[in-house]
């Protein structure tokens, strides 16, 4: 991999690199348009559509008054091609020298403006051709600042392409890795497991693009890394077989910069529309845990690599006390709440040191590598306890429910042992009275071996 002029990791915007469901503003938007409708509307779409904020300028002037006071917060401009005070682009130079991604809006289009337009290393550019164009430029911004949290990886055995490539996607606000071959791509990708896009041209040393797409479908699937063939023939069997090998989509070179971002940007929008679609699928309605299927699917190979590792794992079973009793005297409804309130409280106190799963009903399952025997005891009598002292809302009156919790902390097994003998220490609690903990006989630890 390069790591000169082309950086191993080039990112294409640095600033607010915070989750996209981040409060409101964890970006901020300049927009340029001396027609203050056009303006409005545009600033209301942004508001009610993003998290953004939005800087107004209705002329060059007042563009520079801003940036010579915030251009070091602003993430993206939206800029039109004629103001009174600049009425052939010259805002977009102002905005350039800033550092700051435009998007440019032009109420005519033209090749040779089109042409102008990329030459200064916009973003894109809009056309105000109908009331759709808002909710377009709108739908960039959104991508754009996505684009700030993934990482996409190039291989192309052409020093040219790489740059071509690198300059684009730094414009598109992705961070970049670069490989000059199949076999360098291939062990960056498993160096950097969160790559959410692979570019890859045919012909390159070592390992072409078909053999690197076969490795690479191996380790993810076609709706979990979306991956872009490229090559400079014209022949159309060459797209084919990238197709069949596995690719996702095909770019011919050379292309313009509009095909080449809506081909990438249509491919990862199918990616998190898939992934959002597994996340709803994935998660319990109620508690917003992880299903019973969802569980045992990433618990799995949790435990698997720990037990490769030698590590101990933490399995805790945890089921509400007289669960029943609620539903029966209080309603489903309170019973529902109850169930919700468990989950809030699991994830307020564990966060994402526990793989957490309610497996059906009133039981639940808590999955971690992280914790000593001690370390577990401790944190799971807590959890008993806060759940002890809550009270819970069932509308007419507050309830308080306890729990009982068993744990297996072992290096030993697989999932379903552990649950089993946490299961089985589970039913001891409950047996001698209930709202407890009680972890199963520490296992004996040669220290010769």
């Amino acid at each position: 991999m390069q790591t000169t002029k082309e950086n191993s990791v080039t990112r294409g915007a640095s600033r607010n690199e915070t989750s996209v469901t981040a409060p409101k503003g964890v970006a901020k938007i300049l927009v340029v348009e001396d027609s203050r409708v056009f303006a409005r509307a545009i600033t209301n779409e942004i508001e009610s559509r993003t998290n953004f904020d939005v800087c107004l300028a209705t002329d060059m002037k007042s563009a520079q008054e801003i940036l010579a006071e915030q251009s070091d917060t602003i993430d993206l401009a939206i800029l039109d091609y004629v103001l009174p005070d600049a009425p052939d682009g010259e805002v977009i130079d102002l905005v350039s020298a800033s550092g700051i991604p435009s998007i440019v809006f032009s109420g005519e289009y033209s090749e040779d403006l089109r042409d102008r337009l990329f030459e200064k290393d916009i973003v894109d550019y809009v056309v105000k051709d109908s009331p759709s164009c808002i909710e377009h430029v709108v739908s960039l911004l959104h991508r754009l600042y996505q684009n700030k949290f993934i990482k996409v990886l190039v291989a192309d055995d052409s020093s040219t392409t790489r740059k071509l490539l690198l300059s684009l996607l730094a414009r598109y606000q992705f961070q970049v890795i670069v490989a000059k071959d199949g076999l360098e791509a291939l062990d960056a990708f498993k160096a950097a497991p969160d790559i959410q896009l692979v570019i890859t041209d045919n012909t390159m040393p070592g390992m072409d693009g078909f053999d690197l797409v076969l490795e690479l479908r191996k380790l993810r699937s076609k709706s979990e890394l979306p991956i872009v063939g490229m090559s400079s023939t014209g022949n159309p069997l060459m797209s084919a077989k990238f197709i069949k090998y596995g690719a996702n989509d095909f770019v011919t070179k050379p292309f313009i910069p509009e095909e080449f971002s809506s081909r990438i940007f249509q491919q990862l929008e199918l990616m998190e529309a898939h992934n959002a679609l597994q996340e709803i699928i994935s998660r319990d309605f109620l508690t917003g845990l992880n299903t019973r299927r969802s569980f045992f699917e990433k618990g799995e190979p949790i435990v698997d690599v720990a037990r490769g590792e030698g590590l101990m794992v933490t399995v805790a079973m945890l089921d509400i006390d007289h669960f029943k009793t609620v539903n029966d005297t209080y309603g489903h409804g309170a019973g529902d709440t109850v169930l919700k309130t468990i989950g809030e409280i699991i994830f307020d106190q564990f966060g994402d040191d526990v793989l957490a799963g309610r497996l059906g009903g009133e039981e639940f399952c808590l999955l971690s590598t992280k914790y000593s025997r001690e370390q577990a005891e401790r944190a799971f009598k807590k959890l008993c306890q806060t759940i002890g002292t809550q009270k819970i809302d069932a509308g007419e009156e507050a309830l308080s429910i306890t729990i009982s919790i068993g744990v297996d902390h072992s290096k030993h097994g697989n999932l379903d042992m552990a649950i089993s003998k946490a299961d089985g220490a589970l039913y001891r609690v409950k047996e001698s009275g209930r709202n407890n903990v009680l972890l199963t006989d520490p296992e004996f630890i040669d220290s010769t071996s």
